[in-house]
């Protein structure tokens, strides 16, 4: 029977995956490259099988002395690796794609740039996090200090989708100009 951190890691990897996709279709949608959504869905779904593997592999030996063979080092190592490899990814695609071609207009180009630092920054928090758990992976062996930060890797990818969602639908309510769209029957006559 798997413990409990185990069956967090299955979960976990899943859910990076699933927001990895989630990220891979906007950045389908903003370039339409197929090559990198390959290269994306591909190094997605690598952290999602070794990451299994890992866990199969340790619920199969039944000790946590497991955790660091050579085998789920292996598996380990790529699963962290392909993880942020893929964040970066995904980050730089959407820069690039909303970079491409500037709006003439002022506030466009403000609004862009905030959707830009809003995507930089989820990149970001989603990558130091995968960094700081392959660092500590590799670096202390000898115990679980990578398990603190690997335990907070799903959390922090489902928050980012989170976020990315609640933040798109505060946008969407906002018009242009940074004003609260309104229907026509909440205007009053002593509003104008």
């Amino acid at each position: 029977m798997p413990t409990p951190l185990l069956i967090q890691g299955y979960i976990g990897y899943a859910v990076i995956t699933l927001v990895q996709c989630a990220y891979t279709l906007r950045v389908w949608r903003l370039g339409r490259h197929k090559l990198l959504v390959v290269i994306l869905l591909l190094t997605s779904f690598l952290q999602l099988a070794s990451g299994l593997g890992m866990n199969i592999f340790v619920t199969k030996i039944k000790t946590v002395t497991s955790m660091h063979a050579d085998i789920t080092e292996v598996f380990g190592g790529m699963q962290l690796a392909s993880s942020a490899f893929c964040d970066v990814l995904i980050t730089t695609s959407l820069v690039v794609y909303l970079k491409r071609n500037p709006s003439p207009f002022r506030e466009t180009r403000n609004m862009v740039d905030r959707i830009l630092l809003f995507y930089i920054n989820i990149g970001l928090a989603t990558c130091i996090v995968s960094v700081v758990t392959f660092a500590t992976w590799f670096a202390m062996p000898g115990n679980y200090i990578f398990s603190t930060t690997h335990l907070l890797l799903g959390k922090v990818y489902i928050n980012s989708l989170l976020v990315s969602l609640n933040a798109r639908k505060r946008m969407g309510q906002r018009g242009l100009f940074g004003t609260t769209t309104r229907h026509l029957d909440e205007i009053h006559l002593d509003d104008m």
